[in-house]
This record gives structure tokens, sequence and C-alpha cells, in this order.
């Protein structure tokens, strides 16, 4: 499975809701799990570590509001290999 398919809502609710979070996060590293930001970082890592922290091997997405192609996705947390 194509880690667009285990973040279809993450992406559909970042795509749908590109102006509105640009504005209110400008360039911090969102912390996204289904329809929802969950926190704002300023490093990629500590969004990743805090992703980890909540989901574990459940898929999440770390992006900034204005990068299109920028994502996360761990398919040895997926997979539940961690």
């Amino acid at each position: 499975m194509e880690y667009d398919e285990l973040l279809a809502a993450e992406i559909a609710f970042l795509k749908q809701n590109r102006d509105r979070l640009i504005r209110k996060y400008d360039s911090l590293f969102l912390l996204i799990k289904g329809a929802e930001v969950v926190d704002s970082f300023e490093s990629e890592t500590d969004a990743i570590t805090e992703g980890v922290r909540k989901f574990g091997q459940e898929p999440f997405l770390v992006r900034r509001p204005q990068d299109r192609t920028q994502t996360f996705f761990n398919p040895a947390l997926s997979l539940g290999l961690m």
C-alpha cells in the first residue's frame, strides 16, 4: 500500500485547509493525524518524535503547510517492525 493511501485523510485535510494553516502556523512543522493538527513544532525531528510517541505504529503526517511534497512515513512503524 502506498503512503498516499495510508495518509489520504491527512493529505486531504492539509489540501483543503492549506491557506488557513499557512496563515496560522507559517513555517512550523505540523503533526497531522486524520483531519486534525495535533501540534506544531519548530523542527521536523521534534514533530516526528512526538508523532511516534503519540501514535506508535500508526501512520501520521509531518509537513509544513506550504510544502507540497514533504511527507513522513515510516514503513517499519506502519508494518509493526518497530
